[in-house]
């Protein structure tokens, strides 16, 4: 309804990759589906229904950057892995926080109110999805949302600071999330 896709498939024209990458949404039973060499980059529509769930608790003004944020996010993580795989790209460390901090990255470049609203939702979303972490999950192959949270923060910040200036001049006490 919101063409994110066709709008996502404009921002990446400029990528050149010797064979072509599909990204498509599909029924996974899962929130993820991983990525397998030379297949399509995907999103659950699993993860897209947690999204919306996650979105619905969120205060009124952050429910838009929430769905479209985090939708958008989901995307260029999946892009990433694709990209990583078809240029062979060395990762050190996690496969899936190169894809995080990758995908923050180039929300950047989406303008400034589109980066922060983007950059925001997906923090909220990180902030919200109330999942906890025990024991051996911490040797999964992504991060605890808390430390995607501050990881995609830390990237939004180092990466344009007067946009995300907010983010670190918070009133003690206070959540810095959206500036009013």
């Amino acid at each position: 309804k919101r063409q994110v896709l066709e709008e996502l498939k404009q921002f990446l024209a400029p990528l050149k990759l010797p064979r072509k990458l599909t990204v498509q949404l599909d029924q996974c039973g899962a929130a993820a589906r991983p990525y397998r060499t030379g297949g399509p980059a995907t999103v659950c529509y699993e993860l897209v229904e947690q999204i919306e769930r996650v979105a619905a608790k969120a205060s009124p003004n952050m429910r838009e950057p929430v769905l479209v944020g985090t939708f958008i996010q989901a995307v260029l993580h999946e892009v990433a892995l694709a990209v990583f795989d078809i240029l062979q790209v060395p990762v050190w460390g996690r496969p899936h926080d190169a894809a995080d901090m990758l995908s923050a990255l180039l929300v950047l470049h989406f303008g400034e109110d589109v980066a922060r609203q983007t950059i925001v939702g997906t923090a909220v979303f990180f902030e919200m999805s109330g999942r906890t972490w025990t024991g051996s999950a911490f040797a999964n192959v992504s991060s605890p949302e808390g430390q995607r949270y501050f990881n995609f923060l830390c990237i939004a910040y180092g990466g344009a600071q007067k946009t995300f200036e907010f983010l670190v001049k918070a009133e003690e006490g206070k959540e810095p999330i959206m500036p009013q």
